[in-house]
């Protein structure tokens, strides 16, 4: 084939949508590797032009390293996107502490010091060991994914925000709930009460049953309160990461 027919032909795929990747080494291949959405030049017996104009040079000119890069990228895309979902799905855990503090007045659930230890120390590692992960199926078998997949898809942000994400706050809000019911304290008694209680220099606190409890008291309650909170994060985060590789 002439140079033209080896364009024409990629002018033509990619006009019906298909996605073109081109294989050359010599000079004529040059316009259609730079045409083609992948051009793939040899490396060792490849011109220099050819080069130029591919995408991708391939060092050995082995074509099997073609099936094996795209196997390699397939594995990476599949690992980043697990990655990410197990990543985001414990953010609403950490704002909502926040959240309730300022909203409601409640007790903060989680200390800065605590959201970092859970972000450096119990989220950090597992969510690097998924971008090592290896295929769990035949992942060359599947057909390509669309030219408009994207990394962080819809469905991806719906089950880490209000799938995974929603249960294990709602999880963390039970926990950090029933240390206080544990020592006799309604949910509407922690209503706006922060700004006086619950810290250092605390006036005593008493519950709608006559139940009184000193600065000590408060603080000790108060910090079980928020290592139930931290706990249930990480072992229901550890159960979703065990999800995703499932």
């Amino acid at each position: 084939t002439t140079p033209e027919q080896k364009l024409q032909i990629v002018e033509e795929c990619k006009r019906r949508g298909e996605t073109v990747a081109v294989t050359g080494g010599g000079v004529n291949d040059a316009p259609a590797l730079a045409n083609a959405n992948v051009g793939i030049a040899m490396g060792v017996n490849g011109s220099d032009i050819a080069k130029q104009a591919a995408d991708i040079i391939l060092t050995d000119d082995n074509f099997a390293s073609i099936v094996k890069g795209i196997e390699e990228g397939r594995l990476l895309f599949d690992n980043l996107r697990l990655s990410i979902a197990y990543t985001l799905a414990h953010l609403w855990p950490e704002i909502f502490p926040v959240v309730l503090h300022f909203t409601l007045g409640m007790p903060l659930g989680l200390s800065p010091l605590q959201i970092l230890s859970v972000d450096l120390a119990s989220e950090l590692p597992p969510a690097i060991s998924l971008a090592y992960e290896t295929p769990e199926t035949a992942i060359m078998h599947s057909r390509p994914r669309r030219r408009d997949a994207r990394l962080v898809s819809r469905s991806l942000l719906i089950y880490s925000y209000l799938f995974a994400g929603t249960i294990i706050t709602a999880g963390c809000i039970m926990a950090y709930l029933s240390v206080y019911w544990s020592h006799g304290i309604a949910l509407q008694d922690l209503l706006f009460t922060a700004e006086y209680n619950w810290k250092v220099g605390a006036q005593n606190f008493t519950t709608s049953d006559g139940l009184v409890f000193s600065e000590e008291e408060q603080l000790y309650i108060k910090g079980q309160a928020a290592a139930a909170w931290q706990i249930t994060l990480v072992l229901t985060q550890a159960k979703n990461c065990s999800n995703d590789l499932a």
